[in-house]
């Protein structure tokens, strides 16, 4: 359980958003613009975030599906704090 388990459903919540917002070539919600606008309503933190995403998907579009779950798990594993339950 992480120390900010409200942190890190916005994170996910953040990227299954902007996941679903991908259009062929073309990204709706990475714009310059919007980066900004996060960046004022969440920080320069979460902004950030936003951009190693941005870059996670762009460097992964045309690897395998299974190179690609291995890569975001790590993605998840290198942003968000956790700690383990066991």
């Amino acid at each position: 359980m992480s120390r900010h388990p409200g942190i890190v459903l916005v994170f996910i919540l953040l990227i299954v958003v902007l996941s679903l917002a991908l259009a062929e070539d073309e990204y709706l919600l990475f714009s310059e613009k919007k980066r900004q606008q996060i960046e004022h309503q969440h920080g320069t933190e979460v902004a950030e975030r936003l951009s190693r995403w941005k870059t996670f998907v762009e460097e992964s579009q045309h690897k395998s599906e299974q190179e690609k779950l291995k890569l975001t798990n790590d993605f998840f594993n290198q942003q968000l704090l956790w700690i383990s339950d066991i």
